[in-house]
């Protein structure tokens, strides 16, 4: 090897199966070498030369930083019924990261209270709903995974300790404190919806209840806003009819997953339209005076519910303070019931 840049050879190396030879990369950028070969009797081999280049850049200690905003499914306000989405690992994060969460059990599981507490992760899309985004694990600890005779009570310590390397792999481990147990988990970073077929007649049907809870979601909000964002929902009205139309057309469960992740944006679009400032008291008065008409049907069937009736503002305003994160959960699929562990 040799390289007449600078003058540098390595001279005759004899070559066996495990011959190596340092090449100095002298200069930034390329930097080439000559490869010349001899056979037993010193004469070159032309057909095995060979040049070799090596690019030498600048080194650098700079981490991998996260590419998505890993966030865990968590109860918030007083009452604790409404689920919101806390980040766990920010996007930019510099990999590898770990860390600890500490929570509570939001209620008791034990040999006499079958059940279990999931620990619900989301990548957060910046739908304010949830389950609107990408679920992508899980982590459970079921009644019967306990030690025996062992229960959780409310309100008891749960510690979920995580890391992620910089290859975006999370491992888990959930401490129970007050148990002196642990259970781990290696490579919980699965995007478990990944794994949901769409083929054949469920998978028409999976797209087509994604699509009908869409359009009931917008015809909600058109029943609460009206006119007020009519060019908006006349859009979100085009794209689930264009969906109903790819749904007709397909015949490949990529092609009606595809569908469904369109309808799940929608869906996202639907839910910011909903919760816009413009829009959110209106929206929330309707629902309130759907609730009233429902207990009214059922448990006063004999008294009429006064539609027009105007609803107070003070029983639709937030309060000032930052909500209390009181409870959440962590999986890998989608989940409609209100998260199960406290945030201590």
């Amino acid at each position: 090897m040799d390289a007449p840049e600078h003058g540098w050879t390595s001279g005759r190396i004899t070559v066996a199966y495990d011959t190596s030879i340092d090449l100095p990369t002298r200069t930034l950028g390329e930097n080439q070498f000559r490869l010349t070969a001899f056979d037993g009797s010193g004469l070159p081999v032309t057909q095995a030369a060979s040049t070799i280049v090596i690019t030498r850049t600048h080194s650098t200690a700079a981490a991998i930083p996260a590419t998505q905003t890993i966030a865990v499914k968590v109860r918030s306000g007083s009452t604790g019924l409404r689920n919101i989405l806390q980040p766990l690992i920010k996007k930019g994060t510099p990999l590898p990261a770990s860390g600890s969460q500490p929570l509570r059990a939001a209620y008791s599981i034990g040999p006499n209270l079958p059940g279990q507490i999931d620990l619900e992760l989301f990548q957060d899309e910046g739908a304010l709903e949830p389950d609107l985004n990408l679920a992508i694990g899980s982590f459970r600890i079921g009644h019967h995974d306990l030690a025996e005779g062992m229960t959780i009570k409310e309100g008891d310590p749960v510690i979920f300790h995580w890391s992620m390397n910089d290859s975006g792999l999370l491992t888990v481990t959930a401490e129970l404190p007050s148990l002196q147990q642990t259970f781990s988990s290696s490579r919980f970073y699965v995007d478990q919806e990944g794994h949901r077929s769409f083929e054949g007649k469920a998978g028409e049907k999976l797209v087509e209840t994604a699509i009908t809870e869409a359009e009931k979601e917008a015809a909600e909000v058109v029943d609460a806003v009206g006119a007020g964002a009519k060019q908006q929902l006349d859009e979100i009205d085009r794209k689930l009819e264009e969906e109903r139309r790819r749904l007709s057309e397909s015949s490949s469960g990529d092609e009606r997953r595809s569908i469904t992740e369109s309808v799940r944006h929608t869906r996202q679009e639907i839910a910011r339209l909903r919760f816009h400032p413009d829009h959110r008291g209106r929206y929330l008065e309707h629902k309130l005076n759907d609730l009233i008409t429902r207990y009214n049907d059922h448990a006063r069937p004999e008294r009429p519910t006064p539609q027009s009736s105007p609803v107070r503002s003070s029983l639709l305003r937030e309060s000032s303070s930052p909500p209390i994160v009181k409870s959440m959960r962590i999986c890998f699929g989608v989940c409609a019931a209100v998260a199960g562990i406290s945030v201590l």
